[in-house]
C-alpha cells in the first residue's frame, strides 16, 4: 500500500458529489447547497448574563469607547496643531518673496518626490532594474 491509498483511507474518500443536471434546468451542487444552508441557518444568540455580568460588561463598553473618543481627539489635536504651525511659518515668510511663492505652491504629482517606495530590503546602489524587464519585441 503507497502514501496515498493510506492517506485517502486515513481522511476519507475524495469523491465530489455533483447533482446531475435533467435536461435544459441545472441543479446546485452540492457544495453550494451547504454554503447556502450556512448562510441561511438561524442566528444563535449568546445567553443574556446575571446583572453583574451585565454591568461588567458595560464598564468595559463605556471605558472602550471614551477611550476611542480620546486617542480620535488626540489624533485631531495633533493635525490641527500641525496646520497651525505650518500656517504660521509661511505668514512668517517675508511678502513677495520667492521663498513665500515656493512655499504657496502645491505638489499634485503622485506620489510625492520625498516619499520612499516601501520595500523588503534597502535600495541596491547601482541595480538598474531594466535590464531584467521582459519586453514584447
Amino acid at each position: 500500500m503507497d502514501d496515498n491509498t493510506a492517506s485517502l483511507r486515513f481522511f476519507g474518500s475524495v469523491k465530489r458529489n455533483e447533482k446531475k443536471t435533467k435536461g435544459d434546468t441545472t441543479v446546485r451542487s452540492r457544495d453550494l447547497d451547504v454554503i447556502l444552508a450556512a448562510l441561511d441557518a438561524p442566528k444563535v444568540k449568546p445567553p443574556s448574563g446575571n446583572a453583574e455580568e451585565k454591568t461588567r460588561r458595560d464598564e468595559i463598553r463605556k471605558a472602550y469607547t471614551i477611550g476611542q473618543f480620546r486617542d480620535h481627539n488626540d489624533d485631531n489635536h495633533d493635525l490641527t496643531c500641525k496646520i497651525k504651525m505650518k500656517q504660521h511659518a509661511m505668514d512668517m515668510l517675508p511678502k513677495n518673496s520667492k521663498l513665500k511663492e515656493r512655499a504657496l505652491e502645491i505638489d499634485t504629482t503622485s506620489p510625492p518626490r520625498w516619499r520612499r517606495i516601501p520595500a523588503w530590503t534597502p535600495p541596491i546602489p547601482g541595480f538598474d532594474p531594466s535590464r531584467f524587464t521582459l519586453t514584447e519585441e
